[in-house]
């Protein structure tokens, strides 16, 4: 299975960005704002799904390793001056086994709730769908002043 991304993409969005452009608005404080609200259902669905009774053999064999890898408070880091991103669902330079619960092995079902939550386009589509509303907001607030 693929690696799932998460990522906003947004039409007419061009027409805004001149506009806020001419108008001297740092859209920085923005995007981040609204990123880090958009991570906030995906990061509490994680740490509820990491509850023994959803784990394989209902945690029976967890130690917590990989729950103490779950990002929970997100930060938004700037790629370049333009693309911006934000960390969801499991650290992967920690140790655990984040991706495996998710996936699953040959020999273990992966956790339906992490599976739900990173492996369906539902949550994308959620995600996007926030990380818009809050924009919009944000963005026609600004033009407003």
């Amino acid at each position: 299975m693929g690696r799932r991304i998460f990522y906003a993409e947004f039409s007419g969005f061009d027409d805004y960005l001149s506009r806020l452009k001419k108008m001297n608005v740092n859209l920085k404080p923005i995007v981040e704002d609204a990123l880090e609200q958009a991570s906030d259902d995906p990061t509490a669905d994680t740490v509820d799904a990491m509850k023994d009774k959803y784990l394989p053999a209902k945690g029976k064999y967890s130690t917590g390793n990989t729950a103490k890898t779950v990002i929970r408070n997100p930060k938004v880091t700037w790629e370049t001056s333009d693309i911006a991103s934000i960390g969801i669902g499991f650290d992967h330079t920690e140790h655990g086994a984040g991706t495996l619960l998710i996936t699953g092995t040959p020999r273990m079902k992966p956790d339906r709730k992490l599976e739900q939550i990173y492996a369906r386009k539902k949550t994308v589509r959620e995600f996007n769908s926030v990380v818009g509303e809050v924009l919009a907001e944000a963005l026609i607030e600004e033009m407003n002043k």
